[in-house]
């Protein structure tokens, strides 16, 4: 993983930008679904951990990848709501449900999750993931 020093859209010359915790959010997950890593690497702390339940902790989107291509071909996000925590750390709570295609063929819809973002300055320092994807897979 390489580390940019130039300033990006969520980082200025002076440190991180104030935008919307919860546009933050969005982008972030809008530049994954996009598979523009960079671009979500980019609203990420260096210390960055992601944490899926049965699943080591990763700290790259590149570990992510790995993991989501034996679970599924894609996966898309719609969001039923946001909740802010203030805080320090900043939390974002999103919910809503999966769409997407299973990595052995055959769509899925409807699978509910619940993702939780803690940010530091104005980046996304942890994601840890909630949903019932495995529950899907039994039926």
């Amino acid at each position: 993983m390489s580390i940019s020093k130039t300033p990006g859209p969520d980082r200025d010359a002076h440190g991180p930008s104030r935008r919307d915790p919860i546009e933050l959010v969005k982008s972030y997950i809008d530049a994954i679904e996009d598979r523009d890593m960079d671009r979500a690497r980019d609203m990420q702390t260096l210390s960055f951990v992601m944490q899926v339940p049965g699943v080591d902790r990763m700290r790259s989107l590149g570990e992510m990848v790995n993991w989501a291509a034996l679970q599924y071909r894609y996966v898309r996000k719609a969001y039923d709501g946001f909740d802010l925590c203030q805080g320090d750390p900043l939390i974002v709570y999103m919910r809503g449900t999966l769409n997407g295609e299973w990595a052995r063929g055959g769509l899925f819809s409807g699978i509910r999750f619940l993702d939780r973002f803690e940010l530091k300055n104005g980046l996304i320092q942890r994601h840890d993931m909630w949903n019932d994807l495995a529950e899907a897979r039994k039926s």
